[in-house]
């Protein structure tokens, strides 16, 4: 959220919004992000593209909210101070001077709209009749940078914004962060075996002893010894036979227990291959999951390091950049010709221009291998059709002077100082970066080897490099005006403030947030 009172807002797919919004009699209106006062007071943007009040259908209605916030009982009330509302021109042609931004200003007054809010936002507060529709058509254009007149609506897209500067030093701005808590993911297992086995079955014969049965028979004749003996012959051959059936009986048992067997635990083999196939799926499948959950988890931490770090930008012009172990950074990019420097995190100027910082520890350019090089670069953002290219200010760089010893008087920073020029370093981005521009011959590395020291508490004289670490910082300043107001004449305009917001509250063409 930025906290110096200033929001700029870009609204694309404008006639298809304000054609929406003519057909829905409870349209709302369209509300921005909150900004933040530096004394900590909190508002929002409420936009009707097609109108409200006796704006309605002809004009763009534009007002501010006074937003509750967690400080409001040290907060003084009721709000004081200067609001202005800005229409931003797009025209990009070099030709022209200077933007001619269309704002209308008004100061705050002793309504319910300023009063300690009571719920989660008060009533608005603003023009109902900003911008007519007509004005706007006449100052439009599909590609700004060929027209000589202002373009305040270009592709379907219009820029607002708003400033709110509190008239009085109310306390200081209160800062508030969060941090996200990291989520630790286990995955378990467990195996299992499958074993199966056969039961075997025993056979028995009894047969009866036929020959034992002809022993109590007589022999009184020869006619019955000799049937008597055949009978016996008989009785063997029967016994020889059975006794042979029945050992192929059992040999054929045996064999058919051994083939079952064996299919036992062929089929045994099988089961656990398909058993240990579905493990093997499912605990693959588990991880498969599991790794969509780390990376969604590691994509959302990376777009709230991102949102932080968008958020956390300084946006005075100025950073401060520690470099750790250098002489092994220095070995590094001497071996690597490719190497394309150390890029600093962003920074951005009061005005919304943003830079980085690029250095060379072994040097570039002229003082490759024997100085440290140090550039910035001018960063494209969100908001470079509504600013004034080629940028114009001074910039410094220096090199921090980090002897601690109570005794010397003061710092002896080392600080190089330039200013902007009208090579390409300097105009509109049409890329995420520009060209660099800076000191190839920054510092020489035996300058800074004179300057080094393993304790800067004992030196009397500079330590710019102290214990492998160098600290670098830059500076920009614009040098001229980013916009110029055009004067607008508040005589006919119609506000919507105190019992006038009251008046309307029944009128159900004019939503109403309370």
């Amino acid at each position: 959220m930025r906290d110096d009172g200033k929001l700029i807002w870009k609204i694309n797919d404008v006639s298809k919004r304000k054609q929406r919004e003519s057909k829905d009699p409870k349209y709302e209106g369209l509300f921005s992000e909150r900004f933040q006062t530096p004394e900590g007071y909190q508002f929002r943007m409420c936009v009707f593209l097609n109108g409200t009040g006796q704006g309605k259908s002809s004009h763009i209605s534009v007002f501010i909210q006074l937003c509750r916030t967690d400080y409001d009982d040290v907060l003084v009330y009721p709000f004081k101070g200067h609001c202005s509302i800005t229409l931003y021109d797009q025209n990009t042609n070099p030709v022209r001077s200077k933007k001619e931004h269309y704002t209308v200003k008004f100061k705050s007054n002793n309504s319910r709209c300023f009063q300690k809010p009571a719920v989660e936002n008060n009533p608005e507060n603003g023009v109902a009749e900003f911008v007519s529709h007509d004005f706007l058509v006449q100052h439009e254009s599909e590609e700004a940078c060929e027209d000589k007149k202002p373009v305040y609506l270009c592709r379907d897209t219009i820029f607002i914004g708003a400033e709110v500067k509190c008239s009085v030093n109310r306390i200081e701005r209160f800062f508030t962060s969060t941090r996200k808590a990291k989520h630790k993911l286990k995955v378990a297992g467990t195996e299992q075996k499958a074993a199966g086995g056969m039961n075997e079955s025993a056979k028995k014969r009894v047969t009866e002893d036929l020959i034992s049965k002809g022993i109590g028979l007589t022999n009184s004749n020869a006619q019955e010894d000799s049937t008597f003996k055949q009978g016996t012959a008989v009785l063997k051959g029967l016994q020889e036979s059975e006794e042979k059936l029945a050992k192929l009986e059992q040999e054929s048992t045996r064999n058919t227990s051994i083939e079952q067997t064996a299919a036992d635990k062929a089929l045994g083999v099988v089961l656990d291959t398909s058993l240990n196939l579905k493990q093997t799926v499912q605990a693959d499948r588990k991880t498969a999951v599991e790794t969509k959950r780390k990376l969604d988890s590691i994509i959302g931490e990376t777009n709230s390091v991102y949102h932080s770090a968008q958020q956390d930008m300084r946006d005075d012009g100025k950073i401060i950049c520690k470099i750790n172990d250098v002489s092994k950074r220095k070995q590094r990019e001497s071996n690597d010709p490719n190497y394309e420097g150390f890029f600093s995190e962003r920074f951005q100027t009061p005005e919304g221009y943003q830079f980085g910082m690029r250095v060379f520890l072994d040097g570039a350019g002229q003082g490759k291998g024997s100085h440290i090089s140090v550039f910035i670069q001018l960063c494209r953002t969100d908001y470079d059709d509504v600013l004034v290219y080629p940028f114009k200010g001074h910039c410094s760089i220096t090199l921090y002077d980090q002897n601690t010893n109570p005794a010397r008087s003061k710092k002896e920073h080392y600080t190089i100082k330039f200013k902007s020029n009208n090579s390409s370093c300097f105009q509109k981005p049409s890329v995420e970066y520009n060209p660099e521009n800076g000191v190839a011959k920054f510092v020489a590395h035996d300058f800074l080897g004179q300057h080094e020291s393993m304790n800067a508490s004992n030196e009397m004289k500079p330590v710019y490099l102290c214990d492998d670490v160098i600290v670098l910082g830059a500076e920009i300043k614009c040098c001229e005006p980013v916009y110029s107001d055009v004067d607008v004449d508040l005589t006919n305009r119609n506000f919507l403030a105190g019992d006038a917001l009251e008046d309307h509250a029944n009128n159900d063409d004019v939503p109403i947030d309370a």
